[in-house]
């Protein structure tokens, strides 16, 4: 029903169909990282036992990888990429429903968790179908972007919320920020290669720029974060045990 209006690669020239073109490769490579970052979130989530990505961007980030299968595409590898990384982000919701409620801090959010992260994760799918549909957004790139976006900027926010950093993976920090990159090179090429028809891409290099800052912001506080942990810790535990040896003396 939707697939006439979904946007097709008509007129779009051969060389932004060459799957073999450095800028298609550098984009897939991009996703490989993505990949791999998904993995060290779910590494530090089972390990922390929290949630390693933010609710909403999880939520967002499920109905951009459960639709992109139904989107017209010309390049074979990157739905079986998708594949990979839908099924990585599964066991990314498994956690956030496994460990989301308890680290909610709102008594109503908590009680109510198993209905709006649904609510949420439905009006994401409907909110970026219909991006694509309006704007003809080929492969969903932008509206991808624009979560990315929204996953940084929260990244930045979770940061604040767990000064002990129960699931906060540097690692998958590193990982997002350079595949964000590599896939935000591929894309300034053959995005307007793809789309002749739009004369200025000013709105992905400020999508692609604003993630890359929020994330080199994020990783050089959480950086930071982990150092002073790491200080902070050793007084700790000798605090304790002076502590300790006190009350055995008394």
């Amino acid at each position: 029903m939707l697939a006439p209006l979904l946007p097709d690669f008509s007129g779009a020239p051969p060389e932004a169909l060459d799957l073999w073109a450095w800028y298609h490769l550098v984009c897939s490579f991009g996703c490989l990282l993505w990949i791999a970052a998904y993995v060290a979130f779910v590494r530090r989530g089972f390990r922390d036992r929290a949630p390693a990505v933010p609710t909403v961007a999880i939520c967002l980030n499920l109905g951009w990888e459960s639709m992109y299968p139904f989107l017209p595409n010309f390049n074979i590898w990157w739905p079986l990429l998708n594949l990979f990384w839908l099924g990585i982000d599964l066991v990314l919701v498994h956690q956030l429903l496994r460990f989301g409620p308890a680290m909610q801090r709102h008594p109503g959010l908590r009680r109510s968790f198993y209905l709006w992260v649904p609510a949420v994760y439905l009006l994401g799918l409907w909110g970026q179908l219909a991006f694509i549909i309006s704007f003809q957004d080929r492969l969903g790139l932008i509206v991808a972007f624009g979560i990315n976006l929204v996953m940084s900027a929260l990244f930045l926010w979770t940061l604040a919320e767990r000064t002990d950093l129960r699931g906060l993976s540097l690692t998958g920090a590193w990982l997002k920020m350079l595949g964000t990159l590599g896939t935000s090179i591929g894309a300034h090429v053959f995005l307007p290669l793809m789309n002749p028809q739009i004369p200025h891409w000013s709105f992905l290099t400020f999508l692609c720029g604003a993630i890359l800052l929020l994330d080199c912001v994020y990783i050089a506080l959480l950086t930071r974060a982990r150092r002073r942990a790491r200080t902070t810790r050793p007084a700790a535990v000798a605090l304790d045990a002076l502590d300790l040896d006190g009350s055995a003396a008394a």
